[in-house]
């Protein structure tokens, strides 16, 4: 079974724009939420001994993947730091493609959201957007079926998929050596970005570094960004506005444990025991400084764990 990327998670300043935003302007669907309170939620997202916080998911054409967005009140938001860079260390961008890429782009104007310019690889379009709410990027591309080497699959053409999270790291090496060696996620001959490219996140001329992994249909694109060097926030809080991290996802309880065991053995760190429930998920953080999601999620409970869409009489 491979290691698959189930989620993406970020921590939004306004939460119903967040979702209107990504369900208007894209097509993911409500996929339900809640609230989250207490020490075990703060102790696995290591951010003190309490926590409030408001989540909600969406999904689109994958299965058993979904994007979920948070809004903490305690501890408060803190906005992205304002030198923050496309190559600063830790999670920075991720892409969404989508089957209409002039529809989608109509609608990411109606909400006043500029582009950058268009480019074209092998015959599909390209651009991105600086999202005003999470503070990263955010690449549209054209029918992530096309990419080369995309292990996509399931559901309707018309819902966007999510293609790729980019990690930048300091250090490639060592960064295979955890996400290849420790979580058993296979690198790939996938090119996702050409260095032209990074004139769209405003990088133009930078020199990095690129391993690309599988993910089982969201591939994990690690970067190490050589000139300019990325450079670390000072004292982040995963509740702070941004990219939080991404979840690796298991059908079975023996799977997810011996995953977390691997991991540690990799060098990773535990924020706090899974529980003895189903589903159970925790955060990890890498050797390099950067928090991953491990859940276990049964497949009868997706529907009450935002892996399926709510019906439409709940929006």
């Amino acid at each position: 079974m491979k290691t698959r990327i189930v989620q993406i998670g970020m921590c939004t300043a306004d939460l119903p724009r967040s979702i209107r935003r990504y369900c208007e302007a894209f097509g993911f669907r409500d996929a339900g939420g809640r609230m989250m309170w207490g020490a075990r939620s703060a102790r696995i997202q290591q951010i003190g001994d309490d926590s409030n916080a408001a989540l909600w998911w969406l999904v689109g054409a994958q299965a058993f993947f979904n994007l979920e967005f948070f809004h903490h009140t305690l501890p408060r938001q803190r906005p992205l730091p304002v030198d923050w860079l496309p190559n600063t260390l830790g999670w920075v961008r991720w892409g969404i493609a989508v089957s209409d890429f002039d529809a989608a782009l109509a609608r990411l104007e109606n909400f006043a959201i500029p582009t950058s310019q268009l480019m074209r690889i092998d015959g599909l379009r390209r651009t991105c957007f600086r999202d005003p709410d999470i503070g990263v990027v955010v690449e549209v591309m054209e029918d992530v079926a096309a990419i080369p080497g995309s292990s996509a699959s399931g559901g309707p053409v018309a819902l966007p998929r999510v293609a790729y999270a980019t990690l930048s790291v300091p250090d490639l090496a060592a960064a295979r050596s955890f996400y290849v060696e420790a979580l058993e996620m296979a690198p790939v001959s996938t090119t996702l970005h050409t260095l032209d490219m990074e004139a769209l996140w405003g990088l133009a001329g930078a020199k990095r570094e690129v391993l690309v992994l599988d993910g089982d249909g969201v591939f994990l694109e690690l970067v190490q960004y050589i000139d300019p060097p990325g450079r670390r926030r000072l004292d982040p809080r995963l509740s702070d506005q941004g990219m939080m991290n991404i979840a690796v996802g298991y059908r079975e309880r023996p799977a997810i444990d011996r995953a977390i065991a691997r991991a540690v053995a990799g060098g990773c760190t535990v924020n706090a025991p899974l529980a003895d429930t189903e589903p159970t998920a925790t955060y990890v953080t890498d050797p390099l400084g950067n928090s991953l999601e491990m859940i276990f999620i049964p497949s009868r409970l997706d529907a009450d764990y935002g892996l399926a869409p709510r019906p439409p009489a709940y929006r």
